[in-house]
């Protein structure tokens, strides 16, 4: 089974960030924002440990003043896998 997560991605001028696991988890870059999802999930009882799961990153374009939105229709959005497997 593949499962699928789907958390909102912002910027607060010094960090990134997301909401998800009932918490705030923060990074200064995008590679230790995945690391520490990647760590949530894996730590997760909703995914079993033999799945992958497609974690897609959506920007809050809130944080974007509205009258640039008609320049970005979206600032970015991403996808990445973690492979959720027990290691031996």
């Amino acid at each position: 089974m593949h499962n699928e997560l789907e958390l909102s991605l912002s910027h607060n001028g010094e960090f990134w960030f997301t909401d998800g696991f009932n918490i705030q988890l923060y990074g200064k870059d995008l590679e230790t924002i995945e690391d520490k999802i990647s760590a949530a999930v894996q730590n997760d009882p909703r995914f079993d440990n033999d799945e992958s799961v497609k974690v897609q990153l959506r920007f809050d374009m809130d944080v974007i003043p509205k009258w640039l939105h008609q320049y970005h229709a979206h600032y970015f959005n991403y996808t990445f896998t973690v492979n959720n497997q027990e290691l031996d």
